[in-house]
């Protein structure tokens, strides 16, 4: 609570100060119109966050939660380099839905914590990002937020000129190299578009040991003192197993008429990462440590760790997009439709023999229709279905192979009435789950929304939101370790299997209600003029929600049972981005900060619950050059669960250079990032992998982008 109101104080003084402030130039920015909503940022209560066009550029990384981390309200949950899981409000994995341009990403990330998502951020024309509950327009996976990464695979329109672009980077902290490449064009009435990336990195550097070997020996003190030792060999300078690598192309194409087009893509998609040393299954004592020279590494004999030894995870994705759009008169504005189709496979390697292996086909279809009457009313109204056929076989499967039916109905209506907006929304879903051990569930269930947005002024709005949101347990929750022969929680330890990344034996629990969350949202925006600003407060009741609680242990190995609480969470979003002048220069200072708590009615801390975070961006625009510094402070993190450490505060600084050359029609742009230019060890409370591996320590990234 103490940080929470640091963060009010700090957003009221910062405002009035915003209120006073005076510059010659003009510092509105065009706003993009949200594919969730068909509206603008500022004219709906969905508290959303766009990155596109440079501040994307800079942003965008090897993973989806590093690309979105600096977002007020948002964390990434690492699992080595190869993961990053984006965390909205202290809420990830299976409650955050990833989408591909509008439709689920159709991966298996949500499945675990050590699951890559298969989006790439360097190809992304812009991030969309909903925080809190939106199941409404997506479903009961959605209920914390929702990432929607647009890559323009499917052309809308016709370009004007063949147009692409070339780009090349590396990074000194992995010896990484990156390469992409875009183009589109078109022909008569056919547009195309095709883009194709390949990136590689090695195990990258730390400043100081990789394993925290006291934090976990006092986790372990319930073990009287025994030793476990299961193979974990510490580092120091880097993290072993570090490595990731990633390949994917896409091509698509359309027909674009008078009122819409029609067009499909098809893309393919390999990722190979490893797992650090203790991620999977393991625990590091002091007698583990075996150090090793800190810097590059070619994977040789001197390497603790070698890959062809550690285990790393090497996944497939391919998939098929259909999308058409078409212009309507009369009532209905515009029909929207989106169909998805994936195989996606992922094997848990430990040199060439093959561990589990992860299967999941998919089907999604998405029909949409908006429409804009009379009186100011508009609004979207939909269908949406999917399937999912998922399997986990081999040593490590501890899921059964199930059968994932979704379908669901919505609508958004807005109305305009005069100073005013209001919006009203609802969602009917059904889910049934099948498995072939003979259990099934399903679930039936409602949401709603309504909002009210007060445009006080042209520049700014008050919006005040309340939802009810609802979310099925998933496949996991219920049937983890779940027998054929009852369809109850697991009884007989003996045949239960370790989900290795989470190094614990987890039970399924089939008596699992369905989870609610009944929110409550207040925002101020302030979305043109000479200084900008957004405050977002929230208040989020859960009934049932559903987590991992302790049972015990069997054999040395912790035990987990998915149960259920009245669990709340609160906090809030807070940024302001001011002109000023220093010595006549200008300058654009952007202040901002975030803060989410959550507690079960026990009274017991939500785990892994993101810390508390303060900030600011001093960028110095030129004509063809711009310079930026960031600096974040991560407050320490003392509100933990049980059996869980508190976490050190820490301050990362980072620094963004980029050079525009005109080059005729062409346009070359050089750029450069300093990364953690501290070298601070930081360990997110976030990742289940913070006593393993922590983050990159300092980094310098050059690149260049052509054009044409």
């Amino acid at each position: 609570m103490k940080n929470c109101t640091l963060l009010l104080l700090a957003g009221t003084s910062l405002c009035a100060l915003a209120a006073h402030a005076q510059h010659e130039h003009d510092h509105q920015i065009e706003e993009i119109v949200v594919t969730a909503t068909n509206k603008r940022a500022a004219e709906t209560a969905i508290p959303i966050a766009v990155l596109a066009g440079e501040d994307l550029a800079r942003e965008a990384g090897a993973t989806l939660g590093e690309t979105i981390d600096n977002t007020p309200g948002v964390q990434s949950s690492s699992f080595g380099a190869g993961v990053g899981q984006p965390v909205i409000r202290g809420l990830g994995g299976e409650r955050v839905m990833v989408l591909q341009n509008s439709i689920e990403a159709l991966d298996a990330s949500g499945a675990s914590p050590d699951h890559a998502s298969s989006t790439e951020a360097l190809l992304a024309d812009r991030i969309e990002i909903l925080r809190g509950p939106a199941t409404l327009l997506y479903g009961s996976g959605a209920i914390g937020g929702v990432i929607n990464v647009i890559d323009g695979r499917i052309p809308e329109a016709l370009p004007a000129a063949t147009t692409g672009a070339l780009e090349i980077r590396g990074s000194s902290v992995d010896s990484g190299q990156a390469a992409l490449m875009r183009m589109d064009g078109g022909a008569g009435s056919i547009a195309w578009h095709l883009h194709g990336l390949h990136r590689e990195a090695d195990d990258y550097d730390i400043p100081g040991w990789a394993i925290e070997t006291e934090a976990l020996e006092a986790l372990e003190h319930a073990d009287e003192g025994e030793e476990q030792d299961h193979g974990a060999v510490n580092s120091k300078g880097f993290v072993a197993n570090s490595f990731s690598e990633a390949e994917s192309l896409t091509a698509g194409a359309s027909w674009i008429g008078s009122r819409g087009f029609l067009g499909f893509a098809f893309s393919r998609s390999d990722k190979r990462y490893g797992l650090p040393p203790g991620a999977h299954g393991g625990h590091a004592h002091a007698h583990d440590h075996d150090e090793a020279e800190p810097g590059h590494h070619d994977h040789g004999e001197e390497e603790a760790h070698p890959h062809d030894e550690a285990i790393y995870l090497d996944m497939e994705q391919e998939r098929f997009d259909l999308a058409g759009e078409l212009g309507l008169d009369g009532a209905l504005e515009k029909l929207r439709l989106q169909v998805a189709k994936s195989r996606y496979r992922h094997r848990e390697m430990a040199g060439d023999a093959v561990g589990t292996v992860f299967d999941s086909d998919s089907l999604q279809a998405r029909l949409s229709a908006t429409h804009d009457g009379p009186a100011g009313l508009s609004g979207i109204v939909g269908l949406q279905t999917g399937k999912r056929d998922f399997s986990a076989l081999g040593a490590e499967a501890f899921v059964p192979r199930s059968e994932i039916r979704q379908h669901g109905i919505f609508i958004l209506e807005s109305i305009d009435q005069g100073d005013f907006s209001h919006e009203l929304g609802a969602r009917l879903e059904q889910q049934r789950i099948g498995t072939d051990t003979g259990c099934e569930r399903r679930d039936t269930d409602w949401t709603a929304s309504a909002a009210s947005i007060w445009h006080y002024r042209s520049e700014g709005n008050i919006s005040f939101a309340l939802s009810r949101a609802r979310r099925a347990p998933g496949v996991e929750e219920l049937f983890s370790n779940v027998p054929s022969t009852d369809c109850n929680v697991a009884s007989d330890p003996t045949r239960w299997v370790e989900h290795a990344a989470s190094a614990r034996y987890e039970l399924g629990n089939p008596a699992l209600d369905v989870e609610t969350a009944n929110n409550v949202e207040i925002g101020w925006h302030k979305h043109e003029g000479e200084w900008r600003a957004e405050l977002n407060v929230f208040y989020t009741r859960y009934a049932d929600f559903i987590f991992l609680a302790d049972a015990g242990e069997y054999e040395h190995t912790p035990v987990s049972i998915y149960q259920q609480a009245d669990a709340r969470f609160h906090g809030l979003e807070a940024q302001l981005n001011l002109p000023i002048d220093v010595g006549g220069q200008h300058l654009d200072l952007k202040l901002f900060g975030d803060y989410v708590a959550g507690e079960l009615e026990s009274g017991e801390n939500v785990p892994r619950m993101a810390p508390a975070r303060l900030g600011f961006e001093l960028a110095y625009p030129q004509a063809r050059w711009s310079a930026r510094l960031r600096s974040s402070r991560v407050f320490e993190q003392n509100r933990v669960a049980d059996n869980e450490l508190p976490s050190e505060a820490y301050t990362r600084l980072d620094l963004f250079l980029d050079y525009h050359l005109p080059l005729g029609e062409e346009e070359l742009l050089l750029f450069a990032r300093g990364s953690n230019l501290l070298d601070e060890e930081i360990r997110d409370h976030t990742s289940l992998l913070r006593h393993y591996a922590p983050a990159p320590g300092r980094s310098l990234e050059l690149g260049l982008r052509l054009r044409f």
